[in-house]
């Protein structure tokens, strides 16, 4: 098994260093102590972004649409509890949500405002909302936003690790899958270092693509087949525009003419048709 250094050589990179929110919000509020809670501000807006303090709203008691309003000393959000507030003091008590360097804090005290910003369209976590604003934030958890990045971080490095474990044959078969070039530009046969170095920086960039590929094997021995077999002329899809047969003769499928070949093929090859199991059947025969 390779280690994680052995990787990183092996890939020429060096190990790049995750954002660090806990430094973003440090710098834009001084130590942040555990009396807030910290909303994000999805994007990369640099100017401060106010979120209106009305919306509408599934209410989870009923199911039903329902307004939200959010007033200075109105402990309840719902404009349903809010039937007797003077005209004159809502005008002037309305609030909304600042958000500075992309980042907005709430005091846990300020029940009314937590309870807006885990309720309003706009928090991307809201389960059935009604309409996608055109701000979008999340709360920010620093323990779950480590968790999740190491989680990340520790699959690309599996990922690479298996492609750079993997033998001659199986490392060909991925790399043809993921659309790697066997030979370079002057029709060379690119070296096995050059193929694996490829690989693995695909794994390490689609680490949760890859793992279902690996999860998959069949597919991946299925598309190599096929494109072995079209190599040797034992499957022609040049014979008439728009169909594929077998070199010996026999019609396989018709094709459609905007799609990879190979990949239409591998389909019809996966699917559980008595058209797909024939191709299938003939296909592992041919390539013994």
């Amino acid at each position: 098994m390779a280690s994680i250094a052995d990787v990183e050589s092996a890939m020429g990179i060096s190990r790049q260093e995750s954002e660090n929110v806990v430094v973003d919000i440090h710098n834009s509020y001084g130590s942040v102590g555990n009396e807030f809670v910290i909303f994000k501000l999805k994007g990369n807006q640099k100017k401060g972004v106010y979120i209106d303090g009305t919306d509408d709203v599934i209410n989870p008691k009923t199911g039903k649409s329902e307004r939200i309003r959010l007033l200075t000393g109105i402990s309840s959000i719902w404009m349903s509890d809010q039937k007797d507030v003077d005209k004159d003091y809502i005008r002037n008590n309305r609030r909304s949500l600042e958000f500075k360097a992309r980042i907005c804090r709430i005091n846990k005290m300020d029940t009314a405002a937590l309870e807006f910003a885990r309720m309003c369209n706009s928090n991307l976590e809201v389960k059935n909302r009604l309409r996608a604003p055109r701000f979008e934030f999340f709360e920010y958890d620093p323990a779950k936003q480590a968790e999740e990045s190491l989680k990340k971080e520790m699959l690309e490095l599996e990922m690479a690790i298996k492609a750079k474990d993997m033998d001659s044959d199986t490392l060909k078969k991925y790399a043809s899958f993921i659309g790697v070039h066997l030979v370079n530009e002057l029709a060379q046969v690119k070296p096995e270092s050059a193929l694996r170095q490829e690989v693995m920086l695909y794994a390490k960039k689609n680490p949760t693509v890859f793992q279902a590929m690996v999860d998959n094997v069949q597919e991946i021995e299925i598309h190599w087949q096929i494109k072995s077999a079209i190599i040797s002329n034992q499957i022609d899809i040049a014979k008439q525009p728009g169909s594929a047969y077998w070199g010996s003769g026999g019609f396989i499928t018709k094709m459609a003419s905007k799609m990879d070949p190979v990949k239409q093929l591998t389909e019809l090859a996966m699917t559980n048709t008595t058209e797909g199991r024939e191709f299938l059947s003939k296909l592992k025969s041919i390539s013994k």
